[in-house]
């Protein structure tokens, strides 16, 4: 036992269970809790039995002698975090039910003789297996007394139902959230607040061929966690009708003290086979200082055909990732890109499609911001079109926001009990009444941060559209170069998978 650790160390894979002959990434974070650099760092990890290494990322090397993993790192500073990830594919001969572990160990001056190690168990099925689950985090990093968002995406990519869908979400000590209005849908923890070490279950009850479901946990990060903590977080998806479970977990690093800010979303979601959409990445400078020497990076989503890449983007020709280097961003200042892609043809039902980028700069840390989007893939074209748009942008501290939401019936029938939910940035705020119409519900007479914002719209007749419109309040006090993320769900029980938007607008310094 240790009751003083200095550093801590987390393992997550992408993916549980596998198939023979699959790949999947093993991804190791490590932060730094003490009041000096860790120095001389040794990350060290062994792979499972009879695995192929594909990939071993940012300079690490195989042992000769062992067959391990080994990362040599000179410096990790005070309150920062770094990630290292390895590729692997598993042995084609790989029998079902064959449990493939890997275990990591950390060690540094200064420590122990051995600081820290980490598990990660994968069980082996024989035929892909009927689940996916997508989870996702913003932002990384985030810091103490900040919120942490959520989203678990359930799909079934079978061709048969499969019944009794269960998620849980074990509350880390770090966080805490309401069960009704930080959680979509309503959670079930056994009290009102969903706090360290409790369960949150979600029955999803019969997911449908090709159905998906998001879930969200808008989660309060506390305030007096240290910089360097990493926040983990382990998803398990069960059903009745499958012979495994869906074993899954999130890293998110703490930083107290961030100087910029990545937000991504899509153009559209869910999407059909072969249809084309925009991804477009925000980058915000909060700092007093520009940020140099910056690099995007982005991973896009397996079997995309990648079509225009803007603003002298590239292909990195060693991971196939999008790339973009800009040299400065100014104080206070903010910045686009954006990718254009065609989903694959052959596509099925279901199928998450999950996209990653990675944010670096000088005068920041081994990862400065990550950002993740998951899109999701229904056989036809989906009966509800949703417009999100948001004026001005980029918005002065203090100015009011005008959104409008306009959804849309475009299919041949009758499309009953639409409803549509704003989650209310921290930055912004509005009266239920008198700046939204129609009115919206959040129980309250001032829709505030963080807040659940409600309208149910009831049956869109074919061809028919309703526009909803929020002017908000941008808090006098936010920063330049923050971006505002506000993200809109739209349901309809008549359909088999939600539409989900985000809104990313900058903030600009006032006159």
């Amino acid at each position: 036992m240790n009751n003083s650790p200095i550093s801590q160390l987390a393992m997550s894979v992408s993916k549980d269970p596998v198939v023979p002959g699959e790949s999947l990434v093993y991804q190791f974070s490590i932060g730094n809790l003490d009041s000096t650099a860790l120095t001389d760092v040794e990350l060290r990890t062994a792979l499972p039995v009879g695995a192929t290494v594909d990939v071993i990322g940012e300079d690490g090397f195989v042992d000769s002698d062992t067959g391990e993993i080994v990362w040599n790192i000179e410096s990790i500073g005070v309150g920062s975090t770094l990630q290292r990830e390895v590729s692997i594919t598993v042995a084609s001969d790989a029998v079902a039910g064959e449990i493939l572990t890997a275990r990591a160990e950390l060690r540094h001056d200064g420590g122990v003789a051995l600081d820290a190690s980490a598990e990660q168990a994968t069980t082996v099925v024989a035929s892909e297996f009927p689940i996916t689950v997508d989870l996702s985090a913003t932002p990384d990093p985030v810091a103490a007394g900040d919120r942490l968002l959520y989203e678990i995406t359930v799909s079934n990519i079978s061709a048969v139902p499969v019944d009794a869908v269960g998620v849980l979400f074990r509350v880390p000590a770090e966080l805490s959230f309401i069960f009704s209005t930080d959680a979509e849908p309503n959670a079930a923890c056994g009290t009102t607040v969903c706090s360290a070490n409790l369960e949150a279950n979600w029955a999803l009850g019969t997911l449908a061929a090709g159905e998906s479901r998001t879930i969200t946990i808008n989660a309060l990060v506390s305030p007096n966690v240290l910089a360097g903590t990493l926040i983990s977080v382990p998803v398990r998806v069960t059903s009745p009708d499958v012979i495994d479970n869906v074993n899954l977990s999130k890293v998110v690093a703490v930083n107290n003290s961030p100087i910029s800010q990545l937000a991504m979303s899509v153009s559209k979601d869910p999407v059909v086979p072969g249809e084309s959409l925009v991804y477009q990445f925000s980058i915000g400078n909060l700092d007093s200082t520009a940020l140099t020497d910056v690099e995007l990076r982005t991973a896009l989503p397996v079997g995309v055909t990648v079509d225009v890449i803007g603003e002298d983007g590239f292909v990195d020709s060693d991971t196939g990732e999008i790339v973009w280097n800009i040299e400065i961003i100014g104080v206070g200042s903010t910045l686009q890109r954006n990718v254009s892609i065609t989903v694959a043809s052959d596509a099925v039902a279901g199928e998450i499609l999950t996209a990653r980028a990675e944010l670096r700069h000088d005068g920041g840390v081994a990862l400065d911001a990550s950002a993740e989007q998951a899109t999701t893939v229904v056989a036809s074209e989906f009966p509800i079109t949703v417009d999100l748009s948001a004026t001005p942008d980029p918005v002065a501290a203090g100015d009011r926001l005008l959104y409008e939401i306009t959804v849309s019936n475009i299919s041949a029938v009758p499309v009953d009990a639409v409803g549509v939910l704003f989650r209310v940035p921290a930055e912004l705020s509005f009266i239920f009444s008198t700046d939204a119409e129609p009115n919206a519900a959040c129980g309250t007479t001032v829709c505030s941060a963080n807040l659940e914002a409600n309208w149910a719209l009831g049956t869109l007749a074919v061809g028919d559209s309703v526009t909803i419109t929020i002017d908000a309040l941008v808090s006098s006090d936010t920063s330049a170069g923050t971006l505002i993320t506000a993200p809109v769900r739209v349901t309809s029980s008549d359909v088999i998978d939600h539409v989900n938007r985000i809104s990313v607008i900058a903030v600009e310094a006032g006159e």
